[in-house]
């Protein structure tokens, strides 16, 4: 018990820095461990493949009703998840589109970073909230880059939009640590000293 408590003084000791390292070793080792041994366990890939359907069904009809109030002509083909404006080819939603990976990695740097729990716990769903409209935005602007523009289609899908994401994670990231995550400044209690009688 006593190595414990001199372990977990000693992390607390760290610079900010150093706990995000080793936070962040903690947390990949446990993914790398997940991956090897549990991800594609029946049970886990089941909800998993559940999950993700969920989500690209979200992420169209979501995508089609921002169209819809637009004034634009959208309809979603399910089993091929396209999303299809005003008679395109539309645009395929598939596994590497959904951005699940920018959403574990934004989740993932803000737990592993040090900072208070409470502030924690609702930044990373309004953080997680920003990332799925931003993805409803650029699905649509995909749809409208067929429509009006179809030669830039390709730069837009592979260039400009997953930069404009990342970039958007970035400054989420920026805020958090700059804004949100500024340490307590401990306040140093000032002992009063015994009154000398005269």
């Amino acid at each position: 018990m006593e190595k414990i408590k001199e372990f977990i003084a000693k992390y607390k000791s760290l610079k900010p820095l150093y706990q995000f390292a080793v936070n962040g070793l903690l947390v990949y080792l446990i993914w790398v461990v997940f991956y090897a041994f549990f991800r594609y366990h029946a049970f886990v890939d089941y909800f998993y493949n559940e999950a993700t359907y969920y989500l690209t069904n979200s992420w169209l009809y979501s995508t089609k009703l921002f169209l819809n109030v637009l004034g634009y002509e959208a309809h979603i083909v399910v089993p091929r998840k396209l999303l299809v404006l005003q008679g395109t080819g539309g645009v395929i939603l598939e596994r590497g589109c959904l951005g699940r990976n920018m959403m574990g990695l934004f989740a993932g740097f803000i737990l592993v970073y040090p900072g208070r729990l409470l502030t924690k716990l609702w930044y990373i769903p309004l953080g997680l909230a920003v990332i799925y409209v931003i993805n409803i935005l650029r699905i649509a602007g995909l749809s409208f880059t067929q429509l009006y523009y179809p030669e830039y289609l390709d730069i837009n899908h592979h260039t400009v939009f997953k930069y404009t994401v990342y970039t958007a994670i970035f400054f989420l990231w920026v805020f958090w640590i700059s804004k949100l995550n500024k340490p307590t400044e401990k306040k140093v209690e000032m002992q009063s000293q015994p009154e000398l009688n005269t």
